[in-house]
């Protein structure tokens, strides 16, 4: 069952060219759905279910007004598609339970908190979000030194 889950996510990924596009969805429901995939019992069953996460997302009628938003009204978030996916993938793509749930939680708090320090304003929960930052600088705006001296 995996291995044709794992054939699966490849096949899909092959007819969906990710963007960089700005995608609106419904926060609470996002969430949701991310505490559900979480709290499963096998990775197969996380699989499936970030799977048809995933399938949701690509099609807005089958949705059903559900996640998928069209203005950023209420609680919404905005994430770019590119980024969203990627992560989902990741999630699909984990071998064990443990990573699988690491990165569940790692989105959620992307959803849910804004990271920023005091030299910029780049979110760092969602730095995947932004093509030109590489990743070994992240450690130096992490561990910058606010002595002040």
């Amino acid at each position: 069952m995996e291995s044709n889950l794992k054939t699966k996510t490849l096949f899909l990924e092959s007819h969906l060219t990710l963007s960089n596009r700005t995608i609106i969805l419904n926060k609470v429901e996002l969430l949701k759905r991310i505490q559900d995939i979480a709290k499963e019992k096998s990775i197969a069953k996380v699989r499936e279910s970030v799977f048809d996460l995933e399938n949701q997302l690509k099609d807005f009628e089958r949705d059903g007004k559900t996640l998928l938003n069209i203005t950023t009204n209420g609680d919404t978030i905005t994430l770019s598609q590119r980024y969203l996916f990627n992560e989902l993938n990741q999630i699909i793509e984990a071998q064990t339970l443990e990573r699988c749930r690491y990165y569940l939680s790692r989105l959620t708090k992307a959803i849910n908190q804004t990271k920023t320090n005091k030299i910029n304003d780049i979110n760092i929960n969602r730095w995947k979000e932004y093509p030109k930052i590489i990743a070994e600088s992240l450690s130096v705006l992490l561990h910058t030194d606010d002595s002040g001296g």
